[in-house]
């Protein structure tokens, strides 16, 4: 019974991080949390899309796949 309450927080866990970006994004292992590196791009560049804002997102761990 513990084991299968273990798992079930810890899916609960994980499923929770997976939805914390928006979607396309994706984060190393020593990446800023999401929504500080958000806040942190867009006070920097004063958007929250572009070039620069990318930029600063990848300087915080976090990048866009390229298509």
């Amino acid at each position: 019974m513990h084991k299968l309450v273990g798992a079930i927080l810890l899916a609960a866990a994980l499923a929770g991080c997976a939805t914390e970006s928006d979607p396309g994004w994706t984060s190393d292992a020593h990446a800023m949390a999401w929504d500080r590196a958000v806040q942190e791009c867009t006070q920097r560049t004063q958007s929250t899309s572009g070039p620069g804002y990318e930029e600063c997102m990848a300087s915080l761990g976090w990048t866009r796949p390229q298509h």
